[in-house]
């Protein structure tokens, strides 16, 4: 089902549910299938197989929280929350069965969300990244649920929506923020005319703003903006840095303009690299989710990429095939429909992990040598796709 679908089908089901109504068995089990689906998109997996025995759909998120442990007062981060409890990433879990009493600052809501919970689940072997405690709610006010639900509802929105909306460009740029604890020179680890990526120590919350000029390549002048957190990365996947994803909520359309050129030119290859350290990539590779169809053995599928540059593209499959398959591939104008065939062959599989639920598994493709027609046309393909700032194709 198309994410815009399953979202409008969770919000029709989850306003009865909130209302105290009583869902007859073909519902039950609608809504059933929606929340497995919602969170196979958001965790990027399978549906969790523990997610019938809950009643509430979860969403990833990043937020601050503080509880009291042998009383010392601990801030940690809740990467998971849904309307009947979180998940509280710490090395010092608490036991199963202990009472917590937690405190939520949301400040772009400009109030402070104090929560009772028990602790129902404690995960503290494998991945590091992985580790914390499940939180279950208790004694919820009518007040308190209806900013969990608005929570909620606003983290899912953003997971669905503003992420499908930009492509982004894998980009090393210099940004200057301008914070009220002082001045920083960040680089970018992705840019899209939405937002960007910044890889720092220097974490910040949920919701904070700051100020940014942003040095373009090819622009005289900084693009100027003011950015709010979004995303707090604070215990990154293997390889990956600590950071901040950012939301431009104040930009001039020259400097968006000025963006979305910028990315057109690197995929054009108008551009030598940035910074031939940072930029260490042969070709520009695109951050987003459009459809291809594919052949393997001339058995023929449909999936999704989660990027694709202009050696290769990175196909998601839960059954990737394996190093070394011929693939044929097709991909398709998001804008007068023609159709692109490559022929390329696997050179890297990312298998599934259940403890690593973000990370994406499938196959990575390079492409066979290609001739300067399909060069030139795919090249083209990569230009629409950043220039359009609508939904990837459901077709």
């Amino acid at each position: 089902m198309p994410t815009t679908s399953l979202l409008q089908a969770f919000e029709q089901l989850a306003a009865r549910k909130r209302a105290g109504e009583d869902l007859g068995p073909e519902d039950r089990e609608r809504w059933r299938c929606v929340r497995g689906e919602l969170e196979g998109v958001l965790f990027h997996g399978p549906a969790d197989p523990n997610a019938d025995r809950r009643e509430h759909l979860r969403v990833p998120v990043a937020m601050r929280v503080r509880y009291w442990s042998a009383d010392e007062l601990r801030d940690r981060y809740v990467r998971v929350l849904g309307e009947g409890g979180l998940f509280v990433a710490t090395d010092e879990p608490l036991p199963v069965g202990s009472p917590v009493e937690l405190e939520i600052d949301l400040v772009r809501r400009g109030l402070r969300l104090e929560l009772k919970g028990e602790v129902a689940s404690v995960q503290s072997d494998g991945d590091p990244t992985q580790r914390g405690m499940g939180v279950r709610f208790v004694d919820l006010t009518w007040e308190q649920k209806t900013v969990l639900y608005d929570l909620v509802d606003d983290s899912l929105r953003q997971s669905l929506l503003e992420r499908r909306r930009y492509t982004r460009l894998d980009s090393r740029l210099q940004a200057r923020f301008l914070w009220s604890e002082g001045s920083f020179i960040l680089p970018t680890a992705d840019l899209s005319p939405n937002g960007l990526f910044v890889a720092t120590e220097h974490l910040m919350l949920p919701g904070e703003r700051a100020k940014l000029l942003l040095l373009v390549p090819g622009r005289e002048n900084p693009v100027r903006a003011v950015s709010e957190v979004i995303r707090v990365v604070e215990a990154p996947l293997p390889g990956l840095p600590t950071g901040l994803g950012l939301r431009f909520v104040m930009i001039d359309p020259a400097g968006r303009r000025a963006i979305l050129d910028y990315m057109v030119d690197r995929v054009l290859n108008r551009f030598g690299p940035v910074d031939p350290r940072a930029e260490a990539r042969a070709q520009p590779r695109l951050k987003r989710r459009i459809p291809v169809r594919y052949t393997i053995a001339e058995q023929e599928g449909r999936t999704y990429t989660r990027d694709l540059s202009g050696n290769g593209i990175f196909l998601q499959s839960y059954e990737p095939p394996a190093v070394g398959t011929e693939v044929q591939l097709v991909l398709q104008h998001p804008d007068n429909g023609q159709r692109l065939p490559l022929d390329g062959r696997v050179v890297r599989v990312v298998s599934h992990d259940p403890h690593q639920p973000h990370r994406v598994p499938g196959a990575g493709v390079r492409y066979a040598v290609l001739s300067p027609e399909q060069r030139e046309r795919l090249s083209e393909f990569m230009r629409e796709f950043i220039l359009l700032e609508s939904e990837p194709l459901e077709r």
